[in-house]
């Protein structure tokens, strides 16, 4: 009888903890690339110097991810591929469940490479330094729409050019009416609305009003940071990089006072964008998706 109740009580709690929300943070850390591959195949120098502080980046998001009981896994330079990086996205989200989160966080180079399909209303794609190749927004887009519906997702990009590394939908069109020049007239309105879109992202991070914007809708949710504009560099020392020191400035300073239960992702967005603007760089602050303004209200990177 004890057995047969051991067993129940056992099966019961097995369902429980299956049923418990779970956060899986993916980390990318880029110090070291290919130069030489790269400018092989693309003629493109990069400068490692500029990213010394990568390791003290990762550092800290490890910190935040053992903090709140992430399952953390870490990927940087030779191991982290373009290939690779898109497998262990792909391996997430396929064991995620509805109610989980993903988190993914890049710290290294970013760069802007010239549309190949016609997708982009600017002309350009906005992409992700891999060690070997670039992982471009496209990319990742495909990969939160096989994957991730159901979930709520976190992407943080600490790069030059990273406003839109996941694929701003007000930024890009769909391939065929990229190709119809019939509707010539119509790109060029949703051009100037998506203009629009991040220059009021820039002028809220100034009044610290940043929240959800009704146009940016996408079968997945998604709160999206990125360290500057889709045309502007990021700054960044051997302390790491701008958006990710003032990140760890906000989150320290509110857990010392015990203010950050009360903190949702708006709200770090906006003391994270004060902090930058000091240095005069701008943060991206989106959020996508129908119901992702529920889950910004929770309190960052911890799992709901």
């Amino acid at each position: 009888m004890k057995t047969i109740i051991c067993f129940f009580f056992c099966f019961v709690l097995q369902s429980l903890l299956a049923q418990t929300p779970k956060t899986y943070m993916l980390t990318v850390g880029m110090q070291h690339i290919d130069a030489k591959a790269y400018y092989t195949n693309y003629k493109k120098s990069f400068d490692n110097a500029a990213t010394s502080g990568v390791p003290s980046d990762i550092a800290k998001m490890k910190k935040i991810a053992q903090r709140n009981g992430h399952i953390l896994t870490e990927l940087d330079n030779s191991n982290a591929t373009a290939a690779e990086i898109k497998k262990n996205i792909e391996k997430i989200g396929k064991i995620v469940t509805e109610g989980d989160t993903f988190i993914f966080y890049f710290s290294g180079h970013g760069d802007v490479l010239t549309d190949k399909n016609g997708d982009e209303i600017t002309g350009f794609d906005q992409a992700l330094v891999a060690y070997d190749d670039f992982l471009i927004d496209d990319d990742i887009y495909k990969l939160l729409n096989q994957y991730f519906k159901k979930t709520n997702n976190v992407m943080i990009v600490d790069a030059c050019h990273s406003s839109t590394s996941y694929k701003h939908n007000l930024f890009f069109l769909d391939f065929k009416i990229g190709k119809n020049n019939a509707l010539k007239h119509k790109n060029e309105e949703k051009a100037v609305n998506a203009e629009t879109v991040q220059e009021k992202s820039i002028e809220m991070a100034g009044k610290c009003a940043f929240g959800k914007d009704e146009d940016i809708t996408e079968a997945f949710n998604l709160i999206y940071i990125g360290a500057t504009e889709d045309e502007k560099t990021a700054q960044g020392n051997i302390n790491g990089g701008l958006l990710t020191i003032c990140l760890d400035n906000v989150i320290t300073s509110a857990l010392s006072t015990g203010a950050w239960k009360n903190y949702s992702y708006p709200q770090m967005a906006c003391e994270v964008a004060k902090r930058m603007a000091k240095k005069k760089q701008n943060l991206q602050y989106h959020e996508i998706g129908i119901s992702v303004d529920k889950y910004a209200e929770n309190t960052p990177f911890k799992t709901f």
